[in-house]
């Protein structure tokens, strides 16, 4: 049997690269070019090398790697390699990994979703912006003819127009973060994105959404909580009682809770910015109300881990459905993250310190300060809670943190199970 040569010289294009990726050759070699193409061992992908004789011998350089390096893409940035070893043979030189931006969000995206210090909302929101908006608007634009107007043109100015402002940032913010990540690791020569600012498109200040939950309502809220089933009454209890995020509430478990150190200490896995652990001081009457619907739990049947089990009970519940909980609860007047901007106002009313205030709502701080007030603001945040929760009582919080007249249950539950016809028993 004649053994089949380790080099094929052909004539390089994308598709005969394609197909003797199916066959066994180990590398490829075109006349035109010093260039040469290796397949790894799994037939996979390839690698581009440069060829250059000197000093009496071959010397090899590493290009980048197929298909993430087409050979079209390698091509037209072939002339200027060469004239930057003919200026200086002992160079390092490369080849952009990625000729068009798709290719760099793709990129991109892939590499965040496998980070394990990004929270899981944070690879949720980059995931989404760029398939939803980047990908559709910028990914079959070369590198090399992206520019201010491309971006205004075919991103900006569509994306303005059905979106508000800040998703027009967040878009901008997240194309940018992109290029920025690409060029550090030297995937591209150079990064066209580098002096390219959002208010090159908008001059106005992306101004925060005011909240939609305003403090006089909550006696209405809080009286109207009643007509929900135990789980959503627990679920907002706790979202407007400690303004924590949406995330942070549904994934709670059981072990979070220390009832006999009245702690609340949410693990830094599951917080938005996955960098440290918030501890939150339990009332009397949170913990009584967290008694009790353990104590419910248990009767439905239910003893695992999840104070907000999913549908089979082997996780905690979606952020969708928890979504669809307050939607339905609010008539779609108010999300579940203005709680948070409600509990804002209230703690500027009570004059609750601006610092303390951050840390409640688990902020990031900068290393100093996250150092400092670590240790000193313990005190101050119990205290916060305790008048924040004195608040929230006296605007018909109690209702679900006293027992009933009939049972030993919280009145909310009794009030819903007699709306409903059904048994008062926890």
């Amino acid at each position: 049997m004649t053994k089949r040569p380790q080099t094929k010289v052909v004539k390089f294009s994308e598709s005969l690269i394609k197909r003797e990726l199916a066959g066994d050759v180990f590398q490829l070699r075109d006349p035109r070019f010093p260039l040469r193409l290796r397949f790894n061992k799994r037939r996979t992908k390839a690698t581009w090398h440069l060829v250059m004789y000197r000093n009496n011998k071959d010397h090899w350089e590493k290009l980048g790697d197929w298909p993430l390096l087409s050979f079209n893409a390698l091509e037209k940035q072939l002339p200027t390699i060469l004239a930057q070893k003919a200026f200086d043979p002992t160079a390092s030189v490369s080849a952009d990994n990625f000729n068009h931006v798709g290719a760099v969000l793709s990129w991109y995206q892939d590499r965040s979703d496998k980070l394990k210090d990004l929270s899981k909302s944070t690879r949720a929101n980059i995931k989404s912006v760029v398939k939803n908006h980047l990908l559709p608007a910028l990914g079959d634009i070369a590198l090399s003819d992206i520019s201010t107007a491309i971006i205004d043109d075919k991103l900006i100015m569509p994306l303005q127009q059905i979106r508000q402002l800040p998703t027009v940032r967040l878009a901008f913010v997240t194309l940018k973060a992109a290029f920025n990540r690409a060029k550090k690791q030297k995937r591209i020569s150079v990064n066209p994105l580098s002096d390219i600012v959002f208010s090159d498109f908008i001059d106005d200040t992306v101004k925060a959404k005011e909240g939609r939950l305003k403090k006089h309502q909550l006696a209405t809220v809080l009286n109207a909580l009643t007509h929900q089933k135990e789980r959503v009454q627990v679920l907002v209890v706790l979202l407007c009682a400690y303004a924590t995020r949406i995330g942070e509430t549904r994934l709670a478990t059981w072990s979070q809770f220390d009832f006999n150190a009245r702690l609340w200490t949410i693990p830094k896995e599951n917080t938005k910015t996955g960098k440290e652990s918030l501890s939150l001081h339990l009332t009397e009457q949170i913990i009584f109300l967290l008694s009790a619907y353990r104590e419910y739990q248990i009767k439905q049947g239910y003893q695992g881990q999840y104070l907000f089990p999913g549908h089979e009970r082997k996780g905690a519940v979606c952020e969708s459905t928890v979504s669809r909980w307050i939607k339905e609860f609010s008539q779609g007047e108010f999300s579940a993250h203005d709680f948070r901007k409600c509990a804002r106002s209230v703690w500027a009313e009570i004059k609750i310190d601006y610092m303390v205030g951050r840390r409640l709502l688990n902020h990031a701080l900068g290393g100093l300060d996250s150092a400092y007030y670590q240790t000193l603001i313990v005190d101050p945040k119990r205290d916060a809670i305790e008048r924040y929760h004195d608040y929230l009582l006296a605007r018909g919080l109690s209702v679900f943190c006293e027992e009933s007249d009939t049972d030993p249950i919280p009145r909310s539950f009794f009030i819903y199970n007699s709306r409903k016809g059904l048994s008062c028993v926890a």
